[in-house]
């Protein structure tokens, strides 16, 4: 118990050892006295750091309570000199000894009640060092003499006048100075006090145990018998007075309790340590008494002082003393090696309970978070200490299980958040606080409780016995919900539901074996949903789910008490509500936390079971479907997620078990459960993918999940197992890949996902015998996907994935053309080539195409037209493809009417792409036969001529430079119908509707400005009667301006080549013939024009005109015409100038 003495110091004869001290070292006995002095160190409890000369290091406290000499260095000298007096251990001259150091006694009190010491008597030689030390050997003396006088059973009178003097002369602490006991490390005095006190309690202890009789050796208001039980009382509160001065002097917080030491100086720790050792081999109470001395007794008014007697009384300490004396007193007999049997531990509690039920009663009328959390640190020391107490915990809970402390948020008394309970945000993070307890930094009171508690649970589990189950826990669990009611619950607000779950979580976590949590967790569930505090449930729903993760973790079922089908139905219930009243805002927000909660537990409990046997089918209820179907996008992506994250575990994990035949019946019944969980999985989320897949706004985890669904489909079949789909992957396929209600981008990311799996390809290829279908989902994909789509990389990446599968080459240098025109350049020519055929029936759809999508549309139609043409088009065949797409894109039926307007996007993408589609047409081989085509081109210059400005007419190549690229034949085709198609649209709409006249003008200015081919003779062939009739009989000048510039073209070509002369000549020939007997003015003024075109040529058609004039004339029967006559000779006239 203690420790054993040292060997000899380094007080030593210069001249060496003596034989006494070679017999002393000899026999492991110190040659120095023991000495109460430590120059000023500090206490530091965790340490059993004794000095070299103390009683304990000396072995003399040891000695003491072992029956042998406290001092044997005196028993070994043949005499010793004490204040000139030279005796042996004997009495005789113990009256003057006294004297002797009675006097030394006073001059060192009096110096050392001075706060300046010995500074204060100037003047004055004082050797204090060597004063000191006689009167430690005068005291060392009177313990040895102590005991020789007991062991020889002499006659103790003397000796016990002794004790009565020197305890009178010295005083109590309190009387002397105040820096004495304040400063008691750096105080020589203060040593000195404790020197001869210890002598006292020495010679106490020796003295025989008859002092009941005797009267008083001193005053004090406590049940204490003898001399000795007197004597310690009085140093307890003597030392009681030392540390409460030093325990005013510190900041003690919970932070520091533990820690600092409430002990002055490692001297005043030996007295402490010898108070503890004395009490405890004479049977006294050391802890009652202690708890004693804190208390306050008040002296009888009628009982007088007594002069000759020292007078103490117990004074009320500060609450947290005791306490704080408790922790560094129990951290020094520990540090000690201090073994605590069961009768100690029992007395240690007991005390301990006491100072609680009063702290307790404090606190419940005046609440302090700061006290109550220093107080709670010294129970946790202790307990580490010692062990835990079943009483000391049942008043705490007693505390904590009231309302009030249960509701309170345990905020420090700060005008901040300081210190206040955090409630966990997530089941996860709930668990990790319950797992990491003792981690915690600045934990509230509440937290530090069951802190405590998750102690002593795994004190009592570790410490017994092997074989034996601990009897401690289950109390304790009992008496804990023996306070806890259906009224109580009804009553807790958010801290109170997130202590009490904690506390529940914490013993279910001991003692998962124990039901009483969770069925406690389950009640305050099932009274807290009804409340309408939506922090309190929303706190209780994250608890419950918590308990589900730890008995997840724990490979327990997650339904224990049918915590796990609670849950559900409690957030099932919520949704419910929400999908009533969607317009309820508050309904709406209190589902959003419930589902968030429930699924972000859903994902924790999918990372943390070992084999998804827990029971995790039961999470997977029909709510799930409801819910989906009225959140928002954000909300959908991360329940599909965590869907997602629990589908693809429960697929590896079933994909890596062992066949029927080779697994155990343990691995049966874990694939059982699996199987369950994935039948859940089908029969609820499944449909539900099906549906969010056809909304416009489906995110890309809607596409992930539906397609793990179809590869957990491949494999469970390929691997023969039980069929948990009720489609077969083909039809999953067409669903999700070919349905016109899901989108494409829906279609891109289901598809990237599906063709990196091995057994949907092998799958594929047994239902349906090839990989068409697979490559018919990806061209409609990519059909929609253009390079500035956020899918194109990923619709790539899938080609050049599946296209060297398939035979096809998937080169990735062709980064910078668009995929589309790769796939259609390497599958035209390929087995696969009726996959054209579908991407040209997507963009025939032309209700799948909304807003800026129809540019692509367009797009990918005017190249299938330009590259497909003879792959799609097969003339009087059944199949409608080709003759859709053009006439779907191009000629729709809307189209013919005058009011038809095309939007900015339909303009846009005609523009970049009617000359694809043309040149697709034109390059058919049999054109001049081909009824279909030619109608479609009439049709497509009909319609979008007037519609596109003449400086980018996408018509243009038709007739103007640079031309179509096909051959002569086609294009001398092409050129003639449309020079035909335009004049005839010309001369319908020249009185109907101008505009259309005046743009087809312009398209022939345009033509004939950069003629391509036969185009310019084909104009003014067939063009130059309707320019002249335009020119003379309309008076709009939007048409008649652009008529003249094109006669004007005309002619001043035309005059450089005498056959085109004459040509013109003919048709001018024949507008006179129509038009001059009744529109004579009018043909003048067009003959005018021409000429000052070209006068050569009206000069040679002058003979004509006259011949006309004269047939007029004859015909009318008047003779000459004035009027003709006169236009006859202006025109001359003109002619004449010009030449």
């Amino acid at each position: 118990m203690l420790s054993p003495p040292t060997p000899p110091g380094d007080q030593m004869e210069v001249d060496g050892p003596d034989s006494c001290d070679l017999f002393m070292e000899a026999m492991l006995l110190p040659t120095t006295l023991p000495r109460w002095s430590c120059g000023g160190k500090f206490s530091n409890v965790v340490r059993w750091d004794r000095l070299p000369e103390s009683v304990i290091s000396q072995g003399e406290l040891e000695r003491l309570v072992g029956g042998q000499r406290p001092v044997p260095q005196l028993a070994c000298q043949s005499g010793i000199e004490l204040f000139g007096i030279r005796t042996g251990l004997v009495v005789d001259q113990l009256q003057q000894i006294v004297t002797g150091l009675l006097q030394n006694l006073r001059i060192l009190e009096t110096v050392g009640c001075e706060t300046a010491g010995h500074k204060a008597f100037s003047g004055v030689h004082l050797d204090l060092v060597d004063m000191e030390g006689k009167v430690a050997k005068g005291l060392a003396f009177l313990r040895e003499l102590g005991f020789q006088c007991a062991k020889d059973k002499l006659d103790c009178s003397l000796l016990m006048e002794v004790v009565r003097e020197l305890l009178l002369a010295q005083e109590k602490l309190c009387d002397l100075s105040s820096h004495i006991s304040s400063q008691p490390a750096t105080s020589s005095y203060f040593h000195t006090w404790l020197e001869v006190r210890w002598t006292l309690l020495s010679l106490c202890y020796l003295l025989p145990d008859d002092t009941v009789s005797y009267s008083p050796l001193l005053h004090i208001p406590l049940p204490c018998n003898s001399w000795l039980e007197q004597l310690i009382a009085a140093t307890v509160l003597d030392m009681l007075g030392v540390a409460a001065k030093r325990y005013s002097s510190l900041d003690i917080t919970h932070r520091n309790i533990t820690t600092v030491s409430i002990f002055g100086c490692p001297c005043i720790e030996e007295v402490w340590y010898g108070l503890f050792t004395v009490c405890h081999k004479r049977d006294i109470n050391f802890w009652s008494l202690l708890s004693s001395c804190c208390q306050e007794i008040h002296q009888l008014e009628d009982v007088e002082p007594d002069l000759s007697l020292l007078f103490y009384s117990a004074v009320k300490q500060e609450v947290a003393l005791q306490p704080m004396f408790l922790s560094s007193f129990l951290s020094l007999l520990h540090a000690s090696g201090y073994v605590f049997d069961k009768p100690v531990k029992d007395s240690i509690f007991k005390s301990l309970k006491k100072i609680l039920k009063s702290f307790l009663t404090e606190m419940e009328a005046k609440y302090e978070e700061a006290k109550l959390r220093t107080f709670l640190c010294v129970i946790s020391s202790v307990f580490s200490i010692i062990g835990p107490s079943l009483d000391v915990l049942d008043e705490l809970w007693k505390f904590f299980s009231q309302i009030p402390r249960l509701n309170n948020s345990c905020r420090l008394k700060a005008m901040t958040l300081e210190g206040s309970t955090s409630i966990p945000s997530s089941s996860s993070s709930w668990l990790s606080h319950i797992q990491n307890l003792p981690s915690l930094q600045e934990p509230p009171s509440f937290m530090m409780f069951v802190q405590i508690a998750e102690q002593s649970l795994e004190s009592w589990k570790n410490n017994c016995e092997d074989g034996h189950i601990p009897k401690e826990p289950k109390i304790f669990i009992s008496r804990i919900s023996l306070k806890i009611n259906a009224k109580k619950l009804s009553l807790l607000n958010e801290y109170g539901v997130y202590h009490l779950g904690s506390l529940m979580l914490t013993l279910s976590s001991a003692y998962p074996d124990n039901q009483t949590p969770a069925t406690t967790l389950l009640q305050m569930l099932q009274v807290i949903q009804h409340s309408s505090n939506t922090s309190s449930q929303l706190t209780v729903l994250k608890c419950c789910l918590t308990l589900c993760l730890l008995t997840v973790e724990a490979g327990q079922s997650l339904d224990i008490s049918e915590m796990g089908s609670a849950v559900s139905k409690q957030v099932g219930d919520v949704v419910t509500n929400f999908a009533t009243n969607q317009n309820d805002v508050v309904s709406k927000r209190f589902a959003q936390d419930n589902v968030k909660i429930y699924i972000e537990a859903v994902e924790d409990i999918t990372d943390q079971s070992i084999a998804l046997t827990s029971d995790e089918h039961i999470l997977i209820q029909p709510w799930i479907a409801v819910y989906l179907s009225i959140c928002s996008i954000n909300e959908i992506s991360t329940i599909c997620t965590a869907l997602n994250n629990l589908l693809t575990r429960a697929r590896i994990l079933l994909n890596t078990s062992p066949a029927a035949l080779l697994e155990t019946s343990e691995q049966a019944d874990e694939k059982f459960k699996l199987v369950k969980l994935l039948t859940q999985l089908w029969t609820v989320v499944y449909p539900t993918m099906k549906s969010l897949s056809t909304n416009l706004t489906a995110p890309t985890q809607v596409s992930n999940l539906a397609a793990d669904f179809v590869i957990q489909s491949a494999e469970n079949t390929g691997r023969g197992g039980q069929k948990l789909a009720k489609e077969s992957v083909e039809e999953m396929i067409k669903y999700f890949g070919l349905n016109k209600l899901v989108t494409s981008n829906t279609s891109a990311v289901f598809l990237g996902r599906l063709v990196h799996n091995c057994a949907v390809l092998n799958r594929v290829k047994a239902e349906t015998g090839s990989h068409k279908l697979l490559l018919e989902v990806l061209a409609l994909s990519c059909v929609h996907t253009g390079p500035a789509n956020h899918n194109y990389q990923l619709v790539r990446n899938t080609w050049l994935y599946l296209a060297p599968r398939l035979g096809l080459q998937g080169n990735s240098q062709d980064g910078d053309q668009d995929l589309v025109r790769v796939m259609i350049e390497q599958l035209m020519n390929s087995q696969y080539s009726e996959v054209i055929k579908c991407m040209a029936r997507e963009c025939s759809d032309i209700g799948r195409w909304k807003g800026a999508e129809m540019l692509r549309m367009y797009q990918v139609g005017g190249w299938l037209a330009k590259h497909c043409a003879h792959i799609l088009y097969r003339p009087g065949g059944p199949d409608p493809t080709f003759t859709n797409l053009i006439g779907n894109l191009l000629t729709p039926s809307v189209s013919f009417a005058s009011t038809w307007i095309l939007s900015g996007y339909q303009k846009k993408g005609l523009e970049q792409s009617l000359p694809d589609f043309i040149l697709g047409l034109t390059a058919y081989s049999k054109l001049g036969s081909d009824k279909f085509i030619s109608r479609k081109m009439s049709e497509i210059i009909r319609i979008y001529l007037p519609r596109f400005d003449i400086t980018n007419h996408p018509l243009l190549p038709l007739l103007s430079y640079p031309p179509l690229q096909t051959g002569e034949e086609n294009l001398v085709l092409v050129q003639q119908l449309t020079v035909n198609v335009v004049i005839k649209l010309i001369q319908e709409n020249r009185f109907k509707n101008p505009i259309v006249t005046a743009t087809c003008l312009k398209y022939f200015i345009a033509c004939l400005n950069k003629p391509a081919g036969e185009s310019f003779s084909l104009i003014f062939k067939e063009m130059m009667s309707t320019l002249l009739e335009i020119v003379t009989l309309t008076d709009d000048k939007s048409l008649k301006n652009p008529a003249l510039s094109i006669l004007q073209l005309i002619i001043t070509k035309a005059s450089k080549s005498n056959a085109s002369s004459k040509i013109i000549q003919e048709k001018l020939n024949s507008f006179l013939v129509a038009n001059l007997a009744f529109n004579s003015e009018r043909v003048f003024q067009t003959l005018t024009v021409v000429s000052v075109m070209d006068s050569e040529l009206v000069l040679h058609l002058l003979p004509e005109v006259e011949a006309h004039v004269a047939k007029i004339e004859t015909k009318r029967g008047s003779g000459r015409d004035p009027k003709l006559q006169k236009l006859m000779e202006n025109l001359k006239a003109t002619v004449q100038n010009k030449m």
